[in-house]
């Protein structure tokens, strides 16, 4: 686990110096991991992050909720908030060197890696 924190921190370090390239590798890395967090964030009822806060206004924005039955345009529309939870996050990055939030990693279920953004 401490690899793959080193790779993203690795990444967004060189994103954040102009790095296209690394700005698409941490695209890749950073926007399935949110997809993974996007349905139990639209059931929790617990604490809320800065990410979770995000994850719900923008699932509220494009329809997305927990009632929702699992189909097709469900699985699009999670896919839809990660890219934009994601591309919000490389975006203020790469804008501003002295408000970068650091990537925490955590576990789900003992075993997945999946990430969020300290708040």
């Amino acid at each position: 686990m401490d690899s793959y924190r080193d790779l993203l921190d690795t990444l967004a370090v060189q994103s954040k110096n102009g790095d296209a390239e690394a700005k698409v590798r941490l695209r890749q890395e950073l926007e399935p991991q949110i997809g993974h967090m996007v349905p139990p964030t639209l059931r929790a009822m617990g604490r809320r992050t800065r990410l979770s806060r995000q994850i719900l206004a923008e699932a509220r924005r494009v329809g997305l909720s927990a009632a929702m039955a699992p189909s097709e345009q469900r699985e699009l529309l999670i896919r839809r908030v990660a890219r934009h939870v994601c591309n919000s996050y490389i975006a203020e990055l790469c804008s501003s060197q002295q408000n970068h939030r650091p990537l925490v990693d955590t576990v789900n279920n003992g075993a997945n890696p999946s990430l969020r953004m300290a708040s």
